[in-house]
């Protein structure tokens, strides 16, 4: 299984690889709405001074990357969102890709541990990500390396968005757990605004279902 120092920091002589797993794993998703489709110029701005983007090779192609912003765009919200200072620094995992062939390997929550590996090296403390309520691996995969659910967001206009906090060291939580299908994200939102925030998910009747608790003092 593949392991997050598998993944190296890829340069712009890698953009026309990125750019075609990109579109290869969008073309899998009947619902587009599931994930925000990129344009070229968002991972070359990326690769050249906003962040990095680390990538798994196998046999010299390109199987997987997940991209780590740095520089967040103007207007982001997201440091008043989580009760952050400004100047705090905040990273964020702005989309992931594995090959179609390759899913089912590990490759995605080995890149999420790869760029949480970088957010250490770089001396910050908190990241966090997006994720469709629909689309379950993302926010699976992110919860199960430490992400918690602490908002239900709309991003990219009116797309319906999880947002995804990791906080260094951050293991506690309360013992009252409430778990509820994914689906039910207007019972979530009731939860989320009360401080509850969604810490496990486990498989249930009607799909994956998430562990919604009290934020541990």
């Amino acid at each position: 299984m593949p392991e997050a120092a598998d993944f190296k920091q890829l340069d712009l002589s890698s953009l026309d690889e990125v750019e075609a797993l990109h579109q290869l794993s969008l073309s899998t998703f009947t619902d587009r709405t599931l994930v925000k489709p990129e344009k070229r110029s968002f991972f070359e701005a990326i690769l050249d001074h906003r962040g990095c983007i680390l990538g798994y090779r196998q046999d010299g192609k390109l199987l997987a990357y997940g991209v780590l912003m740095r520089e967040l765009p103007a207007g982001d919200t997201t440091h008043e969102l989580l009760g952050l200072d400004q100047s705090t620094a905040l990273l964020k995992l702005a989309g992931a890709a594995v090959d179609p062939a390759c899913r089912g390997r590990g490759l995605q929550r080995a890149a999420i541990r790869a760029r949480l590996a970088r957010v250490k090296a770089e001396g910050a403390k908190h990241a966090f990500a997006t994720a469709a309520p629909g689309n379950v691996p993302s926010w699976s995969n992110l919860i199960s390396e430490g992400f918690r659910v602490v908002a239900l967001v709309h991003a990219y206009g009116t797309l319906l968005r999880y947002l995804l906090v990791w906080e260094e060291g951050r293991s506690e939580r309360s013992s009252v757990v409430e778990w509820h299908p994914w689906q039910e994200t207007d019972w979530q939102r009731l939860r989320l605004a009360k401080g509850w925030q969604g810490v496990a998910w486990r498989e249930g009747p009607q799909g994956r279902e998430i562990a919604f608790a009290p934020e541990a003092a």
